[in-house]
């Protein structure tokens, strides 16, 4: 089962992330699911990044669906409300 969630982190100087050919300061994680696997030549800090994450008070995952939906709503509200020049804006 494919989860989607994010796990949230403050700002990891060390550490960075490559996406979409862009690469910036590790921020979050995406896509995290119960088993993930780390890929990186040896001596690259796989270990070193695992060690920093496990000493945090807690960690912060974000679960992606909850936006989905909310993004859903937001588009669904604005297609229904959106003024047209043939149809009076509604009033609630």
């Amino acid at each position: 089962m494919k989860f989607k969630h994010s796990l949230i982190l403050d700002k990891y100087d060390e550490y960075y992330l490559e996406e979409e050919g862009i690469i910036k300061s590790l921020e979050y994680l995406p896509n995290i699911n119960k088993i993930n696997i780390f890929i990186g030549t040896n001596n690259s800090g796989k270990s070193k990044f695992m060690r920093s994450l496990m000493v945090l008070d807690s960690l912060l995952v974000l679960d992606e669906r909850t936006f989905d939906y909310a993004n859903k709503r937001i588009i669904e509200f604005a297609k229904e409300y959106r003024p047209s020049p043939h149809r009076p804006l509604k009033r609630r």
